[in-house]
């Protein structure tokens, strides 16, 4: 999905606000890295895709829209739901999981490293105090157990796992 030209030069002038001291484009002051075609120095904020949840007449089954995708999510039939989609902590696993897989298939692609394929499970457990996650990797392929330790350390990097083990705050209003 292409984003328009005028949408385009918005968004630049956002990150660039952000990541550098004014900007060349016109109307901004002084020079900035995107402008001049140089890469956005840190620190660099990505804006996510807005996601809308909304209910229908299920008890509690959601519809997600994200971008052009449509996702639905319930709680299980033993908690009261009819089971028309993943639970929000499965999602959560989801996300951590498609991003590990994602992120460790890239760095063995630009390293050369012989990864045919990763699977990634995930597991939560809700506890009295919180939310535990068991991550475990499966990794194809011909590989060293230097090149094996080297990618699960890069699956502790992905940026889902930062975000997740980061400051997360939360800003709620009414609309």
């Amino acid at each position: 999905m292409a984003i328009a030209p005028e949408r385009s030069r918005k968004l630049r002038h956002q990150v660039c606000a952000r990541a550098m001291s004014g900007c060349v484009l016109p109307g901004h002051p002084g020079r900035c890295a995107l402008a001049l075609g140089r890469p956005i120095a840190a620190p660099y904020i990505r804006r996510m895709r807005p996601v809308n949840v909304f209910g229908d007449s299920a008890k509690f089954r959601q519809n997600i829209e994200i971008g052009p995708h449509l996702l639905h999510a319930d709680e299980p039939t033993e908690l009261g739901g009819e089971d028309a989609g993943p639970e929000p902590h499965e999602f959560l696993l989801a996300a951590l999981g498609a991003c590990t897989s994602m992120t460790v298939k890239m760095y063995a692609e630009r390293k050369n490293v012989p990864l045919r394929n990763i699977r990634v499970e995930l597991r939560g457990d809700k506890t009295a105090d919180g939310f535990i996650i068991h991550r475990e990797l499966f990794l194809d392929g011909d590989l060293s157990e230097a090149e094996r330790t080297r990618l699960l350390e890069i699956a502790e990097k992905c940026p889902v796992h930062k975000t997740l083990s980061g400051t997360i705050r939360i800003s709620s209003k009414l609309g």
